[in-house]
């Protein structure tokens, strides 16, 4: 509503608040490890820490979510590894159980991701069908095993200024004769802790810092990239038997890292 009276206002006559009954009265989580290497696939587990009250109606489903893939290995109830149903989402996976929990003290989802950000956030929320509608409780972070440390859902790295690692290219040897073997380079690196879109740049270039090919001038953020290089100059035309620097930089907000590698192309 606009105006251009200074002196108008809105007045609220009514405000309604429509709620269910908790699925539980508590629920806490906490993911462990909680520090990790970067870039490498890790074993996690997510302990859940429920508590119900008579008024709580239970849960059947355990929603896990990230910003990373995960993958499922299994989930326990008390320590008893029990059979789920697992559904994909854009956010993660849905767990559906056997039957709807209303008494438990600890479950454990186990399952691996790999982190490249630092303060990772794996979200679990408690869920519980009902006719057309889905009851949802986020479950809050915090100490669910006293016995591990930390207490949250987050997962930190090292306190580094690394942003480029695990650059791959293989045997560095190029040989595009069309003979199967070895007519590409494959290229792989892991980006870690960028959150906003930065440029990365990759290119080959021969000895005297000339630009034969750019294979890769776009923004991105930490993940896992591949990059492929058949060769070619950027016009097309096949590069001449010899070796290349493959230079790869990315700017961070105050750091700029680069990565060379020498490459050997011959027919």
């Amino acid at each position: 509503m606009l105006s251009t009276d200074p002196q108008a206002g809105i007045a609220l006559d009514e405000l309604a608040l429509v709620y269910s009954r908790p699925l539980a009265h508590t629920a806490l989580g906490e993911v462990h490890p909680a520090l990790v290497e970067p870039g490498a696939e890790t074993e996690f587990t997510y302990f859940l820490s429920p508590e119900f009250a008579r008024n709580s109606q239970g849960f059947g489903t355990i929603a896990l979510e990230a910003s990373v893939p995960l993958t499922f290995r299994e989930i326990q109830i008390d320590g008893t590894p029990i059979d789920v149903e697992i559904t994909p989402t854009d956010a993660g996976l849905r767990l559906h159980l056997p039957q709807r929990i209303l008494a438990a003290e600890r479950l454990e989802l186990h399952f691996a991701a790999t982190v490249f950000q630092n303060s990772t956030r794996f979200r679990a929320f408690l869920e519980r069908e009902s006719g057309l509608e889905t009851y949802r409780q986020q479950v809050d972070p915090g100490d669910a095993v006293p016995e591990i440390a930390g207490a949250g859902d987050v997962v930190s790295l090292p306190v580094d200024q690394v942003l480029l690692t695990r650059l791959d290219i293989g045997a560095g040897l190029l040989t595009p004769n069309a003979d199967g073997i070895n007519d590409a380079l494959e290229i792989s690196f892991d980006v870690l802790k960028v959150i906003d879109a930065r440029p990365i740049e990759a290119r080959i270039c021969d000895l005297h810092g000339r630009l034969v090919r750019t294979l890769n001038n776009a923004p991105g953020v930490a993940g896992h990239y591949s990059l492929s290089w058949d060769g070619r100059h950027n016009s097309g035309a096949l590069a001449s038997p010899g070796l290349y620097l493959f230079h790869l930089q990315i700017a961070g907000d105050s750091i700029t890292r680069t990565l060379v590698r020498s490459i050997g192309l011959s027919y």
